[in-house]
């Protein structure tokens, strides 16, 4: 007979099989929301970590973070990510010291929209391109950026929307990091004119440009223009400056000649995609270093090109007083008021009018 309590070889193998049932159960229960462990290799080379092992892109690493974007980059992709290095943050009044805390000027949805315009879906090597390269990116936002290979003197240089790419071809197990020296303003709207009559700070020139039907007839279309946009300040400040036209008022606008305020818009208007670089480069050896403007005045460039927004532009009848990027009475460090990417060109807010 067996006695009370005593445990034989056959109960104890129940036991054990009963313990590996019990913990199997609770273990699929506890971690069936966790991903699945990857079995990449090189999973830790991912440009999530190429960022956060890169000391360079600290601030757009936390960028990232407060966008709710890390682990995305983290995917298999592939992806090329345009990492706008740490100096470039600077040029936005942001510190290298940074948390997440930091960017709470501006909502995580706009953050997570600047991302994602940084971000393409594909591996892509701007080292490799061809000299010449003028091309057209799709980005993970669904607007596009502008990728350009040229010779500059003896340097050959690659920008992205008139930035240059200053560290080529980082390259990650799930795709490629390209280092920009700026933070790109993400195309929202497939036309100038779109962007322009859903800008706060130029209702005046949307009105002007609806008044003389170039909003549609230019503005609206697919050929691509540069626009230098005058603030609503800049159209106040423009009383008196123009003979027989006045533009310093919403009511003087909409009561003004079409054809004469048409002549004075065209005089802020170039024909083709030209960022900062691209301004300074094409007017170096022009003479008087000027754009020809749609009207085919011609509109002289100057200031600094390795500076922040120091380009400037000076009309003929500006008697020196050349128009500038326009600075809001409050600073907005979420937002850049020159080189704004729209489907159809570019544009430029300034601070001033430019009298032919």
């Amino acid at each position: 007979m067996m006695k009370k309590g005593f445990i034989t070889h056959r109960n104890c193998i129940h036991a054990m099989l009963l313990f590996c049932i019990t913990w199997t159960m609770l273990s699929c229960s506890k971690d069936k929301d966790a991903p699945a462990p990857t079995t990449d290799p090189g999973y830790n080379s991912r440009i999530k970590f190429v960022l956060q092992d890169n000391f360079n892109f600290s601030v757009v690493n936390v960028c990232l973070m407060y966008a709710g974007l890390q682990d995305s980059l983290a995917a298999p992709g592939p992806f090329t990510f345009l990492a706008p290095n740490n100096n470039s943050w600077g040029n936005l009044g942001v510190g290298i010291n940074v948390t997440v805390n930091t960017f709470l000027f501006i909502s995580s949805q706009r953050m997570r929209n600047m991302m994602r315009y940084h971000t393409l879906y594909g591996s892509f090597s701007f080292r490799g391109l061809p000299v010449g390269t003028d091309t057209a990116y799709t980005t993970v936002s669904g607007g596009h950026l502008y990728v350009k290979k040229f010779v500059n003197v003896k340097d050959t240089v690659v920008t992205v929307n008139g930035v240059k790419v200053e560290s080529l071809d980082n390259p990650a197990s799930n795709g490629m990091v390209q280092g920009l020296t700026a933070v790109l303003n993400p195309e929202i709207y497939p036309t100038i004119a779109g962007f322009v009559h859903n800008e706060p700070n130029l209702t005046m020139f949307s009105a002007a440009l609806q008044r003389s039907g170039l909003d549609t007839a230019l503005l609206s279309g697919n050929d691509v223009y540069t626009v230098l946009a005058p603030s609503n300040k800049a159209f106040i400040n423009s009383a008196g400056k123009f003979p027989g036209i006045d533009i310093s008022s919403i009511d003087a606008i909409l009561h003004a000649a079409p054809d004469k305020l048409a002549a004075i818009l065209k005089y802020h208007m170039i024909k083709g995609r030209f960022y900062q670089g691209d301004l300074y480069r094409v007017t170096a050896t022009a003479p008087g270093k000027s754009m020809i403007m749609l009207n085919n005045g011609k509109v002289a460039v100057n200031g600094n090109a390795s500076a922040y927004n120091a380009i400037s532009f000076l009309g003929r009848g500006n008697q020196g007083n050349a128009a500038r990027i326009y600075t809001p009475a409050e600073y907005n460090p979420g937002f850049d008021y020159a080189s704004i990417t729209c489907g159809n060109g570019v544009l430029y807010e300034t601070d001033a009018v430019l009298i032919p």
